[in-house]
């Protein structure tokens, strides 16, 4: 695409979020685990408020490397973010360790869609969980709702809130690992995690289910 296309698209989307209220509840949970690095676990159909929110925060942001991918690249460094390229269906591991290079060295959060590239809808990817493994972080489940937004028909159901919408964002119990972290303990917490988004989901945005 154009980059004078997608820089028009970021000031519109830019303009666009401006008109968004936040309310953040669950920031006692960042006080159990203060003073570490976040890695924030996000469904894919609820990211857009997020570019806003989290802008110029030093996030590192896992974006495929598909055509959409491109884009989104494109707009989220200009909201603030670094980016690391590639997907659990390619190269993934690449983009894994790039994101770790990034967090380390300039000891940044990251943000991963738990369910991202292609879906399946829902269901947690390792790939937070062996981030936060690696780079000695934590994971913080993140979720959103609102009263007024419009849901697309695809495969994620990603919600578009609408202007002047008011979004409350809710934060979820802290899920730490560490380097000894074993492969046993990895997959159990993988478990924990999707158990915990979905619960966080199912109290606190259930029209996203």
């Amino acid at each position: 695409m154009n980059k004078i296309l997608l820089y028009l698209a970021y000031i519109i989307i830019k303009a666009y979020s401006f008109t968004f209220r936040y309310k953040e509840y669950g920031l006692d949970n960042f006080e159990k685990v203060k003073g570490k690095k976040i890695v924030f676990a996000l469904w894919h159909g609820q990211l857009f408020p997020y570019a806003y929110l989290y802008r110029n925060q030093g996030v590192v942001g896992i974006v495929s490397e598909s055509k959409d991918g491109q884009i989104a690249a494109f707009l989220l460094k200009r909201f603030g973010f670094n980016i690391s390229r590639g997907s659990s269906s390619r190269n993934g591991t690449k983009a894994i360790i790039s994101c770790k290079k990034q967090m380390v060295s300039g000891n940044f959060n990251a943000a991963i869609t738990l369910d991202g590239p292609k879906g399946p809808r829902l269901i947690a990817k390792p790939g937070a969980v062996f981030l936060a493994k690696i780079t000695d972080r934590v994971i913080i489940p993140t979720v959103w709702k609102t009263n007024r937004s419009f849901r697309f028909n695809s495969w994620d159901k990603f919600m578009l809130p609408y202007p002047f919408a008011t979004i409350e964002v809710f934060y979820g119990n802290p899920l730490i690992l560490n380097e000894n972290t074993s492969k046993k303990e990895i997959d159990l917490a993988l478990e924990h995690l999707q158990k915990n988004m979905l619960e966080l989901t199912r109290e606190n945005s259930p029209d996203f289910i």
